[in-house]
Order: C-alpha cells, then structure tokens, then sequence
C-alpha cells in the first residue's frame, strides 16, 4: 500500500580515495621520518634504562640517602626522557630540544654523583681505618694508612671517569637530538599538512 511518501533520501559522504600521486608522497614522507622514528626508539631505551637504574638506586636508598636521592632524579630523568620521546613520534617540534636538554641534565646529575662520592672517598672515614692495626701488623707500620690512601684515590679515578664519560656521552646525545630538530621541522615545512595529520595519527593510535 501506498501511502504517497516518496522514498527518503540518505545523506550520503564520500569518502576521498588517495592517488597513486597520494601514496608516493605518503612515502616520501616516511622516508624523510627515519631518522625521527630512530631518534624516538632511542629516547624510549634511554628513559626505560634510566627508570630501571632509578629503581635500583630507589631500592639501595632504604639504606642510604645518597642513593635515594639519585634514584628519584633517574626516576624523574626517565619520565621527561619517555614522553619527550613520545611526543617526538607525534612530530611535536619542541620534543627535540626536550630530549637535549633531558640529556644535559642527566650528565649534570652525573656529574654531581660522581663529585659527591669522590669527596666522600677523599673525607669520609672507610672501612679501613677501623682495621688500620691489623693492617700494619700485617703491611709494616703506616701499611694501613698508605692502603687506605690508595683505594681513595682509586675510588676518585673511578667516579671521575664516570664524570668525563658522562660528559662524553651525554654530550653527544644532546646534540644529537637537538639535531633531530632541523630534520623535523624541515620535515613539516615541506611535507602537505593533510599527510602530516595522517603520520600524526597513526603514531598517536
């Protein structure tokens, strides 16, 4: 039957199909990613490296402040370390610098560790020194007191090569990221805005 109300048109919206030309500069612009795509993996190690570290040394802070303390800056490292990261797969242009200067603050931290346990290898009283009498019973008069003197001293080479590789490495981290910055930024200055919102959204799914 018939009730004289015609059919009921649908809205309807069509979805845009990519050309061949769409999908090749969809490559070429994956292309151009590498290198921010390995600069985020990097910055995803680093931060999950450092959350580890920071557990470690939260762990040996129930029987020491210093250690505590080192823990909580690793552990606060780590979290600036991996949502940098993130954002940088996001293509976020300020992410770059983040990370540079994330990696700055871990060598100054670094640093500060490794001056901080030096002076306490050079100042404070070890464990020899309560057993200096045995030692130079053992070792001739002043034996204790000359083993004591050399193990500060390596104990201060050893947190100062801590101090001048971190310097190191940290260093060249930071640059590198900062340098990930130019590589970005030319990035979304020459690729269309309608693939950067795809590579957006596939790297925040």
């Amino acid at each position: 039957m018939n009730s004289g109300v015609g059919p009921i048109d649908t809205p309807f919206m069509a979805t845009p199909q990519l050309t061949e030309a769409d999908y090749a500069e969809l490559a070429r612009a994956g292309a151009r990613l590498r290198p921010i795509r390995r600069a985020a993996a990097i910055a995803k190690l680093d931060g999950t490296m450092l959350a580890c570290f920071g557990v470690v040394s939260l762990l040996a802070g129930l029987f020491g402040a210093t250690e505590f303390v080192t823990g909580c800056v690793l552990m606060g490292l780590a979290w600036n370390e991996l949502a940098a990261g993130s954002r940088l797969l996001r293509l976020d242009p300020a992410a770059p610098r983040r990370l540079a200067i994330n990696q700055l603050l871990l060598a100054g931290a670094v640093v500060g560790y490794a001056a901080w346990k030096g002076y306490q290898s050079m100042h404070a009283p070890s464990e020899l020194a309560s057993h200096s009498a045995e030692l130079d019973s053992i070792m001739g008069a002043g034996g204790g007191a000359s083993l004591e003197r050399f193990t500060a001293a390596v104990s201060v080479g050893v947190y100062g090569a801590l101090a001048i590789g971190s310097i190191i490495c940290q260093g060249l981290t930071s640059w590198y990221y900062a340098s990930r910055g130019g590589i970005l930024r030319k990035h979304l200055a020459s690729t269309p805005e309608w693939v950067v919102r795809i590579e957006r959204i596939v790297r925040a799914a």
